[in-house]
């Protein structure tokens, strides 16, 4: 069976979408670790914080923070693997998709450096590294969005 365009655009879609509004679950667990033993009272009020964040984005459906971050990817590509269509323009056209229908809607968080006109598309975005695994005869797609810490202000300076 071949990997597809539609397949990575759909699935690429789809990943962004659920790390915006959802905490893995072992990330989730390593945190209530991190409450369990922590002394600071400061760490343990943000700790607290951002587990009622993650639970909260979860049952309402919403991002877990208002800075969505730049989609970040890595495809791992068996070299057994076949693959069939524009593999890395699927990625573009699935955020594109997403960009335009999700709820709430992203912050603008890339610049044209010539005109300063902010918008969600631009050269190597989504930001994808790909890496090859010797002998194997699939392909793995993980993301992993990467916040820009200026979210709220929509503007880097």
């Amino acid at each position: 069976m071949a990997i597809t365009y539609e397949a990575v655009k759909n699935l690429s879609a789809q990943l962004y979408d659920w790390s915006l509004r959802k905490v893995p679950d072992d990330a989730q667990q390593a945190l209530h670790g991190l409450l369990d033993s922590e002394r600071s009272q400061t760490a343990r009020k943000t700790l607290t914080f951002m587990l009622a964040s993650a639970d909260e984005a979860q049952k309402t459906q919403r991002f877990v923070c208002s800075d969505a971050g730049v989609p970040v990817y890595l495809m791992r590509i068996g070299t057994a693997a076949r693959m069939q269509g524009p593999i890395k323009q699927a990625f573009t056209d699935g955020f594109a998709e997403l960009v335009a229908r999700i709820e709430p809607p992203l912050l603008d968080h890339v610049t044209h450096p010539l005109t300063l006109e902010r918008g969600h598309s631009g050269r190597n975005m989504p930001l994808v590294t790909y890496e090859l695994i010797d002998d194997a005869d699939y392909v793995e797609i993980v993301c992993s969005p990467k916040a820009l810490g200026s979210g709220r202000w929509a503007a880097l300076e």
